[in-house]
């Protein structure tokens, strides 16, 4: 599985996330497939949410990430400050 983020820009952009005054608002997680574990962090802001996923699969690490349409529109300012 190709991920959408890198370990670094997962890890930085919660940071900027919680810095920007997005809300964790949920987080779940569990076994995937059987054969690896996933772990979902919502963040809301104004009618924007934003689900960080991160897991395992086979052996191969993950992360990646879904957006609302208006989530989406702030992604891009947001991952600028998060370096690959």
């Amino acid at each position: 599985m190709e991920s959408a983020l890198t370990a670094s820009q997962f890890d930085c952009l919660q940071r900027v996330l919680q810095q920007s005054g997005w809300h964790l608002v949920a987080t779940d997680g569990g076994q995937n497939n059987f054969v690896g574990w996933e772990a979902h962090l919502r963040y809301e802001k104004d009618g924007a949410i934003l689900t960080l996923i991160q897991g395992e699969r086979a052996g191969q690490a993950y992360y990646d990430y879904e957006a609302n349409p208006k989530a989406l529109m702030q992604l891009q300012p947001l991952l600028a400050q998060c370096p690959p």
